[in-house]
């Protein structure tokens, strides 16, 4: 009987503590859409109220908030013309000086009435205020597309060269659409032809996976992991669980993001992708010659059908990633693969330029001499608002060091 009683309190508890959003509004109306007399006793003009910064003990409170502003926006790195949105952005200082400062677009979404109209009051250069009530039609769903579920890949490889884009796992593909970042038109389901391997198999001194292999497979896989390590290194530092569970080995390499865990871990083993041509026979590429920029390939409309790895005597190699939180993508990422021959060493990096690279290395290589390399390769380098290149060189010079000491 009390064990049914606190699975009632507990239920009820959830409901009355579920936030609504009619429910939301109401929470923050009483906290905020009340009497402005009142944040003006103790709030500084631009009414931050946390974090402050206090450089030095004589900084005052005005002082220290514009110290805090100051600070995100550098962080932040936020380049001209492009938009930024402030979720709760409260009085819209944070805003406002994000606005003026990095010469964007900035678009803040507070539940307060009393903020959004004295937001209206201010003089607001390129900030606009905006009531999320207005955007309450914005649900992240993707655009309408639609979804052939063929079981051919003759009629797959068709659908793709009229534009169609296959699809394994979509873990990337469906956020993508779901920000609308992008928005196909047609999508085929791969995971319906036999035609294409859900097969982890070795044949002829290689390893094949097949493209609708999943990265928790490659995981699992204790031959992988014993005659090449990296790639189940790679794949550990991949996403969550339900992640790996969904996402296909080939997928990720498809996917072509310069810092992508596996697409760096097969290039440095350098690795092969099969890919069907328009007149049923498959086509080997290199990986090396497989990425063309940030998220892009040389597919061109065919259907990647499997990767082909080769094996070597030896099973030496190491994936390091560095990224600011766990399951992120990595900042920087290097991946290292030897050899039976003691010249043919590898190393992959990924987050430095706008796609995965691959260079041979030895022993008798200096660090100071592997990054010059690197700053004088013939490719462009990837701009983002996470790190600086001087700082994403640093990290790839410490994983240097240690990819030296596994070859020792």
């Amino acid at each position: 009987f009390s064990y049914l009683i606190n699975r009632l309190r507990g239920s009820y508890r959830y409901l009355t503590n579920f936030n609504f959003i009619k429910k939301s509004k109401m929470n923050v109306s009483h906290h905020y859409d009340i009497s402005d007399d009142l944040y003006d006793l103790f709030l500084d003009p631009k009414r931050q109220y946390s974090c402050a910064y206090f450089k030095s003990e004589t900084d005052s409170l005005e002082t220290a908030q514009n110290n805090k502003i100051q600070h995100i926006i550098k962080k932040l790195n936020i380049k001209p013309n492009q938009k930024v949105l402030d979720i709760g952005c409260g009085w819209g200082s944070l805003a406002i000086d994000i606005a003026k400062s990095a010469n964007c677009e900035v678009t803040g979404i507070t539940l307060s009435e009393n903020q959004f109209n004295y937001c209206k009051k201010k003089d607001i250069i390129r900030a606009i205020l905006v009531r999320t009530c207005q955007l309450r039609g914005a649900i992240l769903r993707p655009a309408r597309f639609n979804f052939h579920q063929t079981t051919s890949l003759k009629e797959a490889c068709s659908l793709s060269k009229q534009g169609a884009i296959p699809m394994a796992g979509g873990q990337a593909l469906v956020q993508d659409m779901r920000l609308r970042n992008c928005a196909p038109a047609e999508i085929i389901n791969l995971r319906q032809i036999d035609e294409i391997s859900q097969k982890i198999s070795f044949k002829h001194n290689s390893l094949i996976i097949g493209a609708k292999v999943t990265v928790a497979e490659l995981l699992e896989d204790k031959n992988v992991l014993e005659r090449i390590p990296v790639l189940s290194e790679a794949a550990r530092k991949l996403g969550d669980v339900q992640i790996r569970n969904f996402a296909t080995v080939v997928g990720n390499v498809c996917w072509s993001d310069p810092r992508a865990n596996l697409a760096v871990a097969l290039l440095a083993c350098r690795a092969k992708i099969a890919v069907m041509e328009e007149n049923g026979t498959l086509a080997k590429i290199d990986l090396n010659d497989f990425f063309s920029g940030f998220r892009k390939n040389v597919l061109d409309g065919r259907i990647a059908t499997e990767i082909e790895v080769p094996l070597s005597e030896r099973n030496v190699g190491a994936y390091l990633e560095f990224s600011r939180q766990p399951q992120d993508l990595a900042l920087v990422n290097v991946a290292m693969a030897s050899t039976s021959l003691e010249r043919e060493n590898f190393i992959a990096i990924g987050g430095i330029f706008n796609r995965p690279i691959r260079i041979e290395i030895s022993k008798t290589n200096l660090i100071d001499e592997l990054i010059k390399k690197i700053e004088d390769y013939n490719s462009p380098y990837l701009d983002d608002q996470f790190a600086t290149l001087s700082h994403k060189l640093d990290v790839l010079r410490a994983f240097l060091k240690k990819i030296f000491r596994r070859l020792q």
